[in-house]
Formats: C-alpha cells, sequence, structure tokens
C-alpha cells in the first residue's frame, strides 16, 4: 500500500490539491500531514476542510498550535507572527477545534518498520525543534533509536531532507537534500538504515528549492520516493499581498531567483 507524507501546507489550498491530486494518481490510499496547515497563506480554513474532506491523518504544526493560542507568537519572526495573526478570524470556531485536537506526533508500522511522524523532533514534539544540520540529525538519530523508531518523517525547515546511518558510528551518516543529492536518487529504502529521518519539505510553501515536495511511503517494496510538482510562487504571493500583508524574504527571494531563470 501506497501512503503519501505532506507536510507545511501553510494556508494554500490551490497547492494542497495539487498535491492531493498526484498522490491519488501514483495510487495513494493514504495521507499522513506532518502539520502547519495554517499560517503565511491566504485561505487556512479551506485547507482544514481539505484535511477532514479527504480523511488526512494530520499532526499539529508550530503554526497550528499558535492560532489556537497554544503557542506564543514570540516564538515566531515578523512574517510568519502576521500570517497567524491574519489567519485566525478565517478560521471558523469548529476549525479551531479540530486544530487543537490533533496529536504532536503519531507512529505506525509499516511491515516490520515501526515508523514515527511529527512536524520536528520527535522526543519533545510540542517544542517543535528544528533538524536542519547533521549535529541536530545525529543527536535525534540517536533519540529515536533509543525509542525502538527505525524511521522519522518530519517537516518543519520547508525543505526535503535525508538523515539516515546505518550504523552508529556517526562517520557513516549519509546526508542529503533536493534539489541536489536527493533528485539524483529520489528513491530510498524505508527499512535500509538502522535508522533514518526523511524530511518530506513543503507542499505549500517551498524554500530551498522552486518545487513543491512530498513523500510517498511503499511499504510493499519497502520504498520512500519524493515528489516534486511545479509551486505557483507568483500566485501565492499575490494572494498574500492582496490580503495587506507583507511578503516574507523567503518569498522575494525566491521571485527574484526565477526572474533570474533560476531551475
Amino acid at each position: 500500500m501506497k501512503t503519501a507524507v505532506f507536510s507545511d501546507i501553510h494556508a494554500n489550498p490551490a497547492a494542497f490539491r495539487r498535491a492531493i491530486n498526484s498522490a491519488r494518481r501514483l495510487g495513494c490510499k493514504n495521507i499522513i500531514c506532518c502539520g502547519d496547515i495554517v499560517g503565511y497563506g491566504y485561505d487556512p480554513n479551506e485547507c482544514i476542510e481539505i484535511c477532514k474532506r479527504n480523511d488526512i491523518e494530520c499532526i499539529k504544526g508550530n503554526h497550528d498550535a499558535a492560532l489556537v493560542g497554544e503557542l506564543s507568537l514570540d516564538w515566531f519572526n515578523h512574517y510568519a507572527a502576521q500570517g497567524i495573526v491574519s489567519n485566525r478570524p478565517l478560521v471558523t470556531e469548529e476549525n479551531k477545534k479540530w486544530l487543537a485536537n490533533l496529536p504532536y506526533k503519531i507512529e505506525k508500522q509499516f511491515g516490520d518498520t515501526k515508523v514515527a511522524f511529527s512536524h520536528g523532533t520527535y522526543a519533545i514534539p510540542e517544542q517543535f525543534g528544528y533538524i536542519g544540520s547533521i549535529y541536530s540529525a545525529i543527536v535525534e538519530l540517536d533519540l529515536i533509536r533509543k525509542n525502538g523508531i527505525d524511521a522519522l518523517f518530519i517537516g518543519h525547515t520547508h525543505g526535503a531532507e535525508l538523515y539516515a546511518r546505518n550504523t552508529s558510528d556517526d562517520r557513516n551518516l549519509i546526508h542529503g537534500t533536493l534539489p541536489k543529492s536527493i533528485r539524483k536518487r529520489l528513491a530510498q529504502p524505508l527499512n535500509g538504515w538502522s535508522e533514518a529521518i526523511f524530511n518530506v519539505g513543503s507542499v505549500g510553501y517551498p524554500r530551498l528549492c522552486r518545487y513543491s515536495t512530498y513523500a510517498i511511503i511503499d511499504d510493499s517494496i519497502p520504498r520512500v520516493t519524493w515528489r516534486q510538482l511545479p509551486f505557483d510562487y507568483v500566485g501565492y504571493t499575490e494572494k498574500i499581498v492582496a490580503m495587506g500583508r507583507e511578503v516574507p524574504v523567503w518569498l522575494q527571494a525566491r521571485l527574484v531567483f526565477l526572474k533570474g531563470g533560476e531551475e
């Protein structure tokens, strides 16, 4: 069976629908979202409704927690806090309760492989720690091994990455990021490591590449494959501007690169 793993939708229903349609066409029966359904973007309520209509199993991200008052806005940079404040009145009370009831992590068994899903770090997921360096990955790989987890799927950094090793010797650590090394080997074994961290990237607001990204777990092989989809940076930016908000610096930088023909 195939399971699609999304993250960081960020109130972008157009990108969300595109990813769902892609996953369904590729035979995914289940979809898991690693959090941040809301924030930054322009239609958080519709993204929540999409989750509910499609029976997507969701985890709470830091933007989701902040929107319902569980995380202080002091935690966020100016652009992120502005997005949360602008999103709050757009979400119905019913959907705020739905967000508040989301778990911080989930665990599933895929054959012989025990897999965990969280927005950021696994051990204390409600703190939303980042795994964005080899050092932080080594710490997290040690923690998931102690907890009997073979593979951890995350988002949070908005960039697809792989951290994996076959022994406890950190010199054997394998690290790859999109759009560089992982682009050349988009498929990776799910259970070919002693422990591994798969960052699925972002569906609704990618930063490290020009593509919307997500991952597919195929437990019949078993294998993890990253998928890339075109992302409408111009359209997303225009909708944020139409709400009277400042454009985050990451979006500004990406638009400059696109105008220069960056691939």
